[in-house]
């Protein structure tokens, strides 16, 4: 594994952290409502047809996943109006 890749998996493993953690100190104080809720994570990426965001779509899943995190990954293709409507669609369900 490259530096470069090791550090973009490292920057969404970080970022995946925060999340939690951010998301753990929330308005909910109902604790085991809090431990017995999932993380949801949505995960947009322009294409998948390149090799590099395969590996790194597999990385960022596998290692949300060993959190106890729940991954949503979709893929516009490489379009960018899809993924624009992708994440507000998914906005607007959560």
């Amino acid at each position: 594994m490259s530096v470069k890749s090791l550090l973009v998996v490292a920057s969404l493993a970080l970022s995946v952290l925060i999340g939690v953690v951010l998301g753990r100190s929330g308005a909910d104080t109902d604790a085991v409502a809090q431990a017995t809720r999932p993380v949801r994570i949505g995960l947009s990426l322009d294409t998948l047809k390149e090799a590099r965001w395969t590996r790194d779509r597999d990385a960022f899943v596998e290692h949300a996943r060993s959190l106890g995190a729940d991954v949503t990954v979709l893929s516009a293709n490489s379009d960018d109006n899809r993924q624009v409507a992708d994440g507000r669609d998914r906005d607007r369900a959560a």
